[in-house]
């Protein structure tokens, strides 16, 4: 229905927004399963660029605005 969702996104977002535009969707939203240690979330820049909603867990308290 183009609409797109990105589960826990590589800081490298280019690729996503790319293949959107190639499928003709929107990317809606951004899911993070979790709080990420071992690698930079390109969840920001997805938000920025694609006006993305970010999507956290119940549990999550981010510092900036995102849905839990």
């Amino acid at each position: 229905n183009g609409v797109a969702a990105v589960f826990d996104p590589l800081r490298e977002v280019q690729p996503y927004l790319d293949r959107a535009k190639k499928d003709n969707a929107k990317i809606k939203y951004v899911f993070e399963t979790h709080f990420h240690a071992d690698f930079v979330s390109g969840h920001l820049d997805l938000k920025e660029k694609a006006g993305a909603e970010i999507v956290f867990g119940p549990g999550a308290k981010p510092s900036y605005e995102a849905t839990t």
